[in-house]
């Protein structure tokens, strides 16, 4: 009789070198897990890491060269070894990780496998049915996408990923509500857009930010308000998401129509976010950077001259968010301008 898989219960939430807290199981870019153990370790601890013993985790390939330096695992000191071997082993002793590891090797032709994603899918499925929430999320999206030769099927899909969900798999409770959306389910989609951003997942936080903004949803119990938009928005911006930054920077520097840029105490902190979200190289967080910087710049921020029929113009040198028609406004304004101005370094 097989041993029952094991979930995630052996994880205590901190990487067991740098005793950091590790960051929800759904973020799965941002961990990394060692076959020959099975602990997750954090990717700073993986940047930290040798160049040569990490390429030889990442690849499974220990050549020649790795075995006579005699790597070891920093953790359970053994050496490292072929890495669908240790996945085998991993199998063979209950870890359902192992399994589902194992069958994205076998769809991308990881670790010197060949392709075989009919084999993939079963693996993925054992999985899931087992109660892995990765594999229940990534047969979601099988089937919602036509994927790893599997046909598409919105049936199918939303079967998974509310089984993901349950797990508070955030990505997956976002995925559904988008599924509820095209039924034009709103409640159904607020709902889960709601428990997606509770887990701060960027596009969950993205999206309600936008319907509070633009009150989409308020026949649906979900009010028009733009404080909250920008609460929500905060939150992605603080993870680096461009469209978080680029959107919150556009709140903050357009606090109603027809305000000059000077009346409203946010738009230095705004510019400061439309240019973080200009830098990530986001097309449309830079057409917002340029459309600010080009209202702005129009108006003198102590006296509201039209700085365009004066023909000049004076910047603030240390934040580059203000612009005044003469060094006497700039002198005016800074006992204001003081309270936000921060040197740009962007």
């Amino acid at each position: 009789m097989s041993k029952p898989m094991k979930l995630f219960t052996d994880e205590d939430g901190d990487c067991p070198i740098c005793l950091d807290s590790l960051p929800p199981f759904w973020k799965f870019d941002d961990t990394v897990r060692l076959t020959c153990c099975g602990k997750l370790i954090c990717n700073s601890c993986k940047d930290r890491m040798n160049s040569h013993v990490w390429s030889a985790i990442a690849n499974g390939k220990v050549g020649p060269e790795e075995r006579q330096l005699g790597l070891h695992c920093p953790l359970c000191r053994a050496e490292f070894g072929d890495t669908i071997t240790e996945l085998k082993q991993r199998i063979d002793e209950g870890r359902l990780w192992a399994k589902y590891d194992l069958s994205c090797a076998y769809r991308s032709g990881l670790h010197g496998l060949q392709r075989d994603e009919p084999l993939a899918v079963d693996l993925m499925l054992e999985a899931a049915e087992e109660g892995c929430p990765e594999a229940q999320f990534t047969l979601g999206n099988c089937y919602r996408n036509a994927e790893c030769s599997v046909y598409k099927s919105d049936e199918d899909a939303r079967y998974w990923y509310t089984l993901a969900a349950k797990q508070g798999h955030a990505i997956a409770e976002h995925n559904l509500a988008l599924i509820y959306l095209e039924e034009y389910n709103f409640r159904e989609f607020i709902r889960l857009e709601k428990m997606s951003a509770s887990k701060d997942y960027c596009l969950a936080l993205l999206s309600l930010g936008g319907a509070h903004h633009l009150g989409t949803y308020c026949a649906f119990g979900l009010e028009q308000s733009v404080a909250k938009a920008v609460t929500l928005l905060k939150r992605g911006a603080a993870q680096g998401h461009p469209k978080c930054m680029g959107y919150l920077g556009y709140l903050l520097c357009n606090p109603e129509k027809g305000t000059p840029p000077h009346s409203n105490k946010a738009f230095s902190r705004g510019l400061r976010w439309a240019r973080k979200a200009a830098s990530t190289g986001d097309l449309e967080a830079k057409t917002h950077l340029e459309n600010i910087e080009s209202q702005a710049s129009s108006i003198c921020f102590n006296c509201v001259q039209n700085l365009a029929k004066l023909g000049k113009s004076f910047r603030c040198t240390q934040c580059r968010a203000a612009w005044y028609c003469s060094k006497q406004c700039q002198i005016q304004d800074w006992q204001n301008h003081k309270k936000c101005c921060v040197k740009h370094d962007v």
